[in-house]
């Protein structure tokens, strides 16, 4: 389960500790940081706070949390990838190769098994990371891929893609010297 990032729970994010401590934050991510803090000054093992908090959250408001889907947890890392994109060039001009090298990278792609047709899983989304795309000057495909969780249109016309040491083979990303 995971808590919806755009709910904020009645009362506020907070968390009950087991030495019954209340530990309070704006975000969820700010009660993390300060149970993780909290447990570091008074010496205490530092678990697992997301886990933990996550876990009560969601025994006390259980409408609070989803239980995500695979193919949503991948278009919000696309969705996530692009804004990035976005806000670090803000145009494609100066931050695209050559299209014969796009194209090459992009054939590598056609017969892979992380080559996933994600515009369907949630097509509010695939419209949302269109237009962020096109206006920093990308293509989108709607086909990403599952392991560095970004569109492959795009991905392949990157100077500067997202590299993967993991990655098969066959895979561009993996080869890639320039």
């Amino acid at each position: 389960m995971t808590v919806n990032p755009n709910i904020h729970p009645p009362g506020g994010f907070w968390f009950s500790d087991a030495d019954e401590v209340r530990h309070e934050a704006g975000t969820l991510q700010a009660l993390v940081t300060t149970l993780t803090e909290y447990r570091a000054r008074v010496g205490r093992d530092p678990g697992e706070p997301l886990k933990e908090i996550t876990e009560q959250l969601c025994a006390r408001t259980p409408w609070l949390c989803v239980k995500p889907e695979p193919g949503m947890v991948l278009v919000a890392k696309i969705t996530a990838w692009a804004t990035r994109l976005f806000r670090d060039t803000r145009r494609a001009d100066s931050h695209k190769v050559e299209a014969s090298e796009a194209l090459k990278r992009s054939q590598a792609c056609l017969g892979c098994p992380h080559r996933i047709d994600w515009s369907k899983v949630c097509p509010p989304c695939f419209s949302k990371t269109k237009k962020i795309l096109k206006t920093s000057g990308f293509g989108i495909s709607g086909f990403a891929c599952d392991l560095a969780g970004d569109d492959l249109e795009a991905a392949t016309e990157l100077a500067q893609p997202f590299l993967l040491a993991d990655a098969p083979e066959h895979c561009w990303r993996k080869k890639y010297d320039s």
